[in-house]
């Protein structure tokens, strides 16, 4: 098996701190967060204690996402966690209005399809890294 290259060591931890830190980040303002969210999208998502939940839950799922990221824990699953958690964000601010925000996540799932193509070509292994 061959070893990972810097580069992708790189890669791996920038994107686990750019998941990880936009989670924590909706984490520590989380009220605003769930109003804005919920009086922006709301003519997409129902009102009510579920998708409310669902709101608060992302933030949660984000940092985690980014910390098995970081910590090479499963990351065959936590890579493909961040590009599905990527595209629904993504999907998000082309339903609201896109802004300059996208650039940012376009950015992200660019670094996340690297590592997905860059674990394929290597096949780490928890033991190797």
């Amino acid at each position: 098996m061959k070893q990972s290259t810097n580069l992708t060591t790189f890669f791996r931890y920038m994107a686990g701190f750019l998941i990880g830190g936009h989670g924590i980040y909706r984490i520590l303002l989380l009220e605003q967060y769930t109003a804005f969210v919920s009086t922006r999208f709301d003519k997409v998502l129902p009102p009510g204690n579920l998708s409310e939940a669902l709101i608060m839950m992302f933030p949660f799922a984000e940092f985690f996402v980014g910390a098995l990221i970081v910590s090479n824990l499963v990351i065959r699953e936590a890579l493909n966690l961040g590009v599905y958690i990527t595209l629904i964000i993504m999907a998000f601010l082309f339903i609201g209005t896109p802004d300059i925000h996208i650039l940012y996540h376009i950015g992200t799932l660019a670094i996340l399809i690297y590592l997905k193509s860059a674990y394929r070509a290597l096949q780490w292994t928890k033991s190797e890294l």
